[in-house]
């Protein structure tokens, strides 16, 4: 079973490999391709940023699969191990159920702010801070 997760995994780093290469391309033609993004890097930027983790995450797994061949049995045995898939079960179902609440709770905020969002938030944050400077004042003059 080692043989055939090794050439999966290889499988998988070669295309995310492929991926970082394009991505750093792409990234160094859009400027020549279109004026806007040689006045605005934001995307160029993110592009080149993504491009260089997959390169290099995809080049030093690949190196740490071929140098150390112990390194991808421990791994393979971590990965369908019982008890590590029981853990993940649990955290994937637990992060489930909170991101669920929190959609739930952001809808019913939406749904009583009218779509006036925008409005509500500025007039929270402009409170929020009002609040916090009150109690910065009162902490530090208690300390001083």
């Amino acid at each position: 079973m080692t043989e055939q997760y090794v050439k999966n995994k290889i499988k998988y780093l070669k295309i995310s490999i492929i991926i970082g290469i394009l991505l750093l391309i792409v990234s160094n033609i859009l400027p020549f391709l279109n004026y806007t993004f040689t006045e605005d890097n934001f995307w160029t930027n993110m592009l080149s940023c993504w491009g260089a983790i997959f390169l290099v995450a995809g080049l030093v797994r690949w190196y740490m699969i071929k140098k150390n061949p112990t390194w991808v049995e421990t791994n393979e045995i971590e990965e369908y191990d019982e008890r590590n898939s029981i853990i993940r079960g649990q955290a994937a179902y637990l992060t489930f159920v909170i991101s669920t609440i929190f959609l739930a709770l952001m809808s019913t905020v939406f749904i009583y702010l009218d779509y006036l969002i925008p409005l509500y938030l500025s007039l929270i944050l402009l409170f929020g801070q009002y609040i916090v400077f009150i109690v910065l004042i009162k902490y530090y003059s208690r300390k001083l």
